[in-house]
């Protein structure tokens, strides 16, 4: 054996090869999916990207990694219930 037959087969596919120090496929499918995201690309482009037959996967699985998700959640509810800039201003 020459270092070779730990790279055989399709066990590299699946896990870190043992001969050699690179990333399992799935870890960079999962950092391509991660960095669209972090780029601005719209979710639904990044489902279509990755295959998933239900939008609910890809939320699930990268859903914590949309920027600013949160920040337009609370903004939509201020906006309905105070309505927004126009009641900090009076407020102010």
């Amino acid at each position: 054996m020459d270092g070779m037959d730990d790279m055989d087969g399709p066990a590299c596919l699946t896990m870190q090869c043992p001969a050699a120090d690179i990333p399992r496929i799935h870890d960079i499918r999962h950092s391509f999916a991660s960095q669209l995201l972090a780029n601005g690309a719209p979710l639904l482009y990044v489902k279509e990207q990755m295959g998933h037959a239900s939008i609910q996967t890809t939320v699930d699985i990268y859903g914590r990694l949309i920027q600013g998700a949160n920040r337009n959640k609370v903004t939509r509810l201020d906006d309905a219930v105070f309505g927004g800039a126009e009641f900090m201003q009076k407020a102010g």
